[in-house]
């Protein structure tokens, strides 16, 4: 549907330490050239957990999931508190969650989440006014 993860939204960041190839695999696979980023991938030496959530988008983007799983648990083992890496493992398992909601599980989740307390006690309280003419009560 509409906002869904997809092999064609994957994005993924370089930075200023990162070698040369690496911007090019990043570069490749924001583009959509996948074939391109893990021929560049397998030419380095490099594997470090970047590397293989790279290599990761780039065999997911490419369709293959079980190699793209099989790599990203990879990154995950190297860098274990990095949620991106594991935020991309849920999107290669068919998770259904939007990028929006991706991107809120890296600020925290919102006040009302569902299963929130403070969300629990204000529909008590409101059921409560309806029960018991307006005052807080336990019904």
């Amino acid at each position: 549907g509409f906002g869904d993860f997809s092999r064609s939204q994957i994005h993924v960041e370089w930075d200023e330490h990162d070698s040369t190839e690496m911007r090019a695999a990043a570069n490749y696979i924001n583009g959509q050239s996948y074939r391109e980023a893990l021929h560049v991938l397998n030419e380095t030496s490099e594997r470090s957990a970047k590397w293989f959530y790279f290599s990761a988008a780039a065999n997911f983007g490419m369709g293959n999931q079980a190699a793209a799983l099989q790599q990203i648990n990879q990154a995950i083992s190297k860098d274990s508190s990095n949620a991106r890496y594991r935020q991309f493992k849920e999107q290669i398992q068919g998770g259904k969650t939007t990028w929006y909601e991706q991107q809120s599980r890296s600020y925290g989740r919102p006040i009302f989440a569902g299963n929130s307390y403070c969300l629990e006690l204000c529909a008590m309280n409101l059921f409560c006014n309806l029960c018991c003419g307006g005052r807080f009560c336990f019904c």
